[in-house]
Protein backbone atom coordinates (compact mmCIF):
# COMPACT_ATOMS: atom_id res chain seq x y z
CA UNK A 1 0.00 0.00 0.00
CA UNK A 2 1.09 3.20 -0.86
CA UNK A 3 1.93 5.72 2.05
CA UNK A 4 -0.33 9.02 2.13
CA UNK A 5 1.70 12.14 1.36
CA UNK A 6 2.77 13.86 4.27
CA UNK A 7 0.73 17.02 3.98
CA UNK A 8 -2.66 14.04 4.21
CA UNK A 9 -1.68 12.27 7.12
CA UNK A 10 -2.04 15.07 9.79
CA UNK A 11 -6.03 15.28 9.09
CA UNK A 12 -6.56 10.95 8.41
CA UNK A 13 -4.93 11.24 12.52
CA UNK A 14 -7.33 13.79 13.52
CA UNK A 15 -10.12 11.90 11.54
CA UNK A 16 -8.81 8.36 13.53
CA UNK A 17 -9.00 10.55 16.89
CA UNK A 18 -12.23 11.81 15.92
CA UNK A 19 -14.09 8.39 15.37
CA UNK A 20 -12.39 7.06 18.60
CA UNK A 21 -13.90 9.58 20.64
CA UNK A 22 -17.25 9.45 19.10
CA UNK A 23 -17.19 5.63 19.44
CA UNK A 24 -16.32 5.68 23.56
CA UNK A 25 -18.76 8.77 23.57
CA UNK A 26 -21.20 6.13 21.84
CA UNK A 27 -20.67 3.50 24.17
CA UNK A 28 -21.22 5.80 27.35
CA UNK A 29 -24.29 6.53 26.11
CA UNK A 30 -25.76 3.57 24.81
CA UNK A 31 -24.11 1.93 28.65
CA UNK A 32 -26.90 4.31 30.06
CA UNK A 33 -29.73 2.45 29.46
CA UNK A 34 -31.34 4.95 26.92
CA UNK A 35 -34.13 7.26 28.41
CA UNK A 36 -36.07 5.93 31.71
CA UNK A 37 -39.08 4.54 31.11
CA UNK A 38 -42.11 3.11 33.43
CA UNK A 39 -44.42 0.85 31.75
CA UNK A 40 -48.20 0.73 32.59
CA UNK A 41 -51.29 -0.83 32.09
CA UNK A 42 -54.49 0.79 32.30
CA UNK A 43 -57.47 -1.90 34.23
CA UNK A 44 -61.27 -1.59 34.94
CA UNK A 45 -62.84 -3.45 37.37
CA UNK A 46 -66.59 -3.75 37.53
CA UNK A 47 -69.08 -3.54 40.32
CA UNK A 48 -69.17 -8.01 40.69
CA UNK A 49 -65.33 -7.86 41.25
CA UNK A 50 -64.48 -10.24 38.02
CA UNK A 51 -60.67 -10.15 37.23
CA UNK A 52 -59.79 -6.63 36.19
CA UNK A 53 -59.88 -6.06 32.32
CA UNK A 54 -57.69 -4.53 30.18
CA UNK A 55 -58.80 -0.72 29.44
CA UNK A 56 -57.66 -0.07 25.98
CA UNK A 57 -57.88 3.24 23.74
CA UNK A 58 -58.10 7.18 25.40
CA UNK A 59 -55.04 8.60 26.65
CA UNK A 60 -53.49 9.91 30.19
CA UNK A 61 -52.66 13.43 30.90
CA UNK A 62 -49.23 13.71 32.91
CA UNK A 63 -49.37 17.01 34.83
CA UNK A 64 -46.74 18.48 37.03
CA UNK A 65 -46.68 21.77 39.49
CA UNK A 66 -49.54 23.90 39.05
CA UNK A 67 -50.62 21.76 35.96
CA UNK A 68 -53.86 20.17 37.32
CA UNK A 69 -55.61 23.32 38.30
CA UNK A 70 -54.29 24.74 35.09
CA UNK A 71 -55.99 22.11 33.06
CA UNK A 72 -59.22 21.78 35.47
CA UNK A 73 -59.79 25.85 35.45
CA UNK A 74 -59.46 25.41 31.54
CA UNK A 75 -62.25 23.02 31.76
CA UNK A 76 -64.09 25.26 34.10
CA UNK A 77 -63.37 22.37 36.84
CA UNK A 78 -62.95 24.01 40.38
CA UNK A 79 -59.54 21.79 41.78
CA UNK A 80 -60.40 19.79 44.86
CA UNK A 81 -58.04 18.58 47.84
CA UNK A 82 -55.53 16.29 46.74
CA UNK A 83 -57.47 13.32 48.51
CA UNK A 84 -60.82 14.04 46.26
CA UNK A 85 -58.85 14.09 42.71
CA UNK A 86 -59.16 10.20 42.11
CA UNK A 87 -63.40 10.87 41.87
CA UNK A 88 -62.44 13.91 39.58
CA UNK A 89 -65.19 13.82 36.45
CA UNK A 90 -66.53 15.73 33.82
CA UNK A 91 -65.61 17.18 30.12
CA UNK A 92 -62.64 18.07 29.34
CA UNK A 93 -60.32 19.15 26.04
CA UNK A 94 -56.64 17.38 25.66
CA UNK A 95 -55.82 20.67 24.08
CA UNK A 96 -56.00 22.16 27.83
CA UNK A 97 -53.18 19.60 28.98
CA UNK A 98 -50.38 20.87 26.76
CA UNK A 99 -52.01 24.66 27.52
CA UNK A 100 -51.55 23.94 31.15
CA UNK A 101 -47.36 22.26 30.65
CA UNK A 102 -48.22 18.99 30.27
CA UNK A 103 -47.77 15.93 27.98
CA UNK A 104 -50.31 13.35 26.74
CA UNK A 105 -49.74 9.88 26.64
CA UNK A 106 -52.09 7.19 24.54
CA UNK A 107 -53.14 4.07 25.53
CA UNK A 108 -53.14 1.31 23.51
CA UNK A 109 -55.78 -0.60 22.67
CA UNK A 110 -54.83 -3.16 25.15
CA UNK A 111 -54.58 -0.84 27.98
CA UNK A 112 -51.18 -0.21 27.43
CA UNK A 113 -48.83 2.99 27.78
CA UNK A 114 -45.16 4.31 28.23
CA UNK A 115 -44.12 6.96 30.55
CA UNK A 116 -40.80 8.88 29.99
CA UNK A 117 -41.28 11.38 32.73
CA UNK A 118 -39.51 11.03 36.16
CA UNK A 119 -40.55 12.84 39.76
CA UNK A 120 -44.16 13.92 41.37
CA UNK A 121 -47.34 14.10 39.08
CA UNK A 122 -50.50 14.18 38.59
CA UNK A 123 -52.01 11.24 35.94
CA UNK A 124 -55.52 11.95 34.79
CA UNK A 125 -57.11 9.62 32.56
CA UNK A 126 -59.48 10.48 29.51
CA UNK A 127 -61.69 8.73 27.69
CA UNK A 128 -62.32 9.64 23.93
CA UNK A 129 -66.11 10.34 23.00
CA UNK A 130 -67.12 11.65 19.58
CA UNK A 131 -66.77 15.62 20.78
CA UNK A 132 -64.54 15.80 23.77
CA UNK A 133 -63.07 14.18 26.32
CA UNK A 134 -64.14 12.39 29.54
CA UNK A 135 -61.90 12.98 32.42
CA UNK A 136 -62.19 9.85 34.75
CA UNK A 137 -60.04 10.51 37.84
CA UNK A 138 -56.28 11.24 37.99
CA UNK A 139 -53.73 10.52 41.07
CA UNK A 140 -50.80 12.30 42.22
CA UNK A 141 -47.71 9.52 42.13
CA UNK A 142 -44.22 9.67 42.50
CA UNK A 143 -42.59 7.87 39.33
CA UNK A 144 -39.81 6.03 39.25
CA UNK A 145 -37.06 5.65 36.32
CA UNK A 146 -38.33 2.51 35.91
CA UNK A 147 -40.68 -0.51 36.82
CA UNK A 148 -44.66 -0.68 36.59
CA UNK A 149 -47.71 1.50 36.83
CA UNK A 150 -51.07 -0.27 37.12
CA UNK A 151 -53.75 2.42 36.66
CA UNK A 152 -57.12 0.74 37.97
CA UNK A 153 -60.23 2.32 36.93
CA UNK A 154 -63.31 1.23 39.28
CA UNK A 155 -67.30 2.64 38.74
CA UNK A 156 -65.98 6.01 40.25
CA UNK A 157 -62.37 6.24 41.36
CA UNK A 158 -58.97 6.04 39.81
CA UNK A 159 -56.13 4.39 41.85
CA UNK A 160 -52.65 3.97 41.31
CA UNK A 161 -50.27 1.08 42.20
CA UNK A 162 -46.32 1.06 41.44
CA UNK A 163 -43.84 -2.10 40.95
CA UNK A 164 -40.14 -2.40 40.81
Amino acid sequence: MTPLPRFLRAPARRVRAGLAAGTVLLLVVTGCGGPDELEGTVVTVGTDDKDDQPLGGGRLAVLDGDGLRDFLGAAGIDTPPEAEIPYLGGRVRRDDVARAGGSLVTIDDEGKFTLTTTGRRTICLLLETPQVDVLRGCVAVDLPASGTLTLTMSSDELKAALED
